[in-house]
């Protein structure tokens, strides 16, 4: 079945390979969260919810420039490269293509958030429940306890993994998430969303369980109305491609705006720090051309001189390899980063 590559809303998951961990310590969650910052830059992904887990990841997305499969790729593939590096390991990471199922704007996009958002109370001891909510409502006396409720709270507000901290309130959003496009659904005047959405889920752990109608979705083909559910159907048979080509890529940062930024960092004209043998820049010039200008390998090898595309890919990895080691480079590269995100 043809996934349909429109401009639209995503509920985007992955998994890793026989349910393995995909994040085995904090560094590799930082590092996935890196690239999504990243892939918002390059691909123009619109972040609107994320959480990471052990074995998977959940993310609410918007895509403008109709490419999710050529963003999710990247971060997939930029993930497993790294990840195997790192664990002196062969082979796949994932299991499989990413997963994305076509949401409908509206409340079905808030509702989703929050079901991403409570996906750190999935555990066995405090694991949400039909039965715990539908014994609630019938009166029977077995809805959460007070301590419970609290204890669910908690965990949420400490999990770092996720962007809840963020949409409750209890941390400054970063650049590339975007918050307002489903807070605005909180409904009242922007200063009480944050606390509008905090009471919101509140009352969801309260009750006890989760929205059956998500649950129900969350392994569909949409979630949506019944109307939106046909138009999606419609559209995996005859729905129009991503587009795809230089025209379907929208080059954020130009590479003379990366060359400039590097030359402010080091100090140095371009002509010396290109031609300095041993030198980082260059490999650095690529590397940000690749993330943060949507430009191919064989266009980033144009860009610094005629190298071909198989050089500037492994130019690219032997950097990322020696600032997995190297603080000094690592910060260089995080600079440049900040100066592209604060210039363009």
């Amino acid at each position: 079945m043809r996934r349909p590559e429109v401009d639209g809303w995503y509920h985007v998951m992955g998994r890793g390979l026989e349910r393995r961990e995909l994040f085995t310590e904090d560094r590799e969650r930082e590092h996935f969260i890196e690239l999504l910052a990243a892939v918002h830059q390059s691909h123009g992904l619109v972040i609107h919810a994320y959480v990471l887990m052990d074995n998977h990841y959940h993310l609410v997305v918007q895509t403008p420039r109709a490419n999710l499969s050529a963003a999710m790729q990247w971060v997939n593939l930029s993930y497993s490269v790294w990840f195997n590096r790192r664990h002196e390991r062969v082979g796949p990471v994932f299991a499989g293509r990413f997963k994305a199922i076509p949401v409908e704007a509206g409340q079905w996009v808030y509702e989703l958030s929050v079901y991403v958002h409570l996906n750190p109370l999935r555990i066995a001891s405090l694991r949400l429940s039909h039965r715990e909510r539908d014994a609630a409502n019938q009166g029977m006396g077995t809805a959460p306890s007070r301590e419970l409720v609290q204890e669910r709270l908690r965990r949420l507000r400490t999990y770092r993994w996720s962007s809840f901290r963020a949409y409750a309130g209890y941390a400054a959003a970063p650049k590339w998430l975007t918050t307002e496009a489903i807070l605005v659904r909180s409904g009242g005047a922007e200063q009480d969303r944050q606390k509008n959405y905090r009471s919101y889920v509140r009352r969801r752990l309260a009750e006890g369980g989760e929205e059956a109608t998500l649950e129900r979705l969350r392994d569909g083909v949409a979630i949506g109305s019944a109307r939106f559910l046909a138009q999606v159907k419609s559209a995996l048979g005859e729905g129009p491609r991503e587009a795809t080509g230089k025209r379907a890529r929208r080059k954020l940062v130009p590479f003379c705006r990366i060359a400039e930024c590097l030359c402010k960092l080091r100090k140095q004209p371009w002509e010396e720090l290109a031609s300095a043998r041993g030198d980082p820049a260059l490999p650095l010039a690529m590397w940000a051309a690749r993330r943060y200008s949507g430009l191919t390998l064989r266009e980033v090898g144009e860009a610094v001189g005629g190298k071909d595309y198989a050089a500037v890919s492994m130019a690219i990895k032997r950097l990322e390899q020696r600032m997995a080691t190297e603080r000094t480079l690592a910060d260089i590269a995080r600079q440049l980063t900040s100066m592209l995100s604060v210039e363009t």
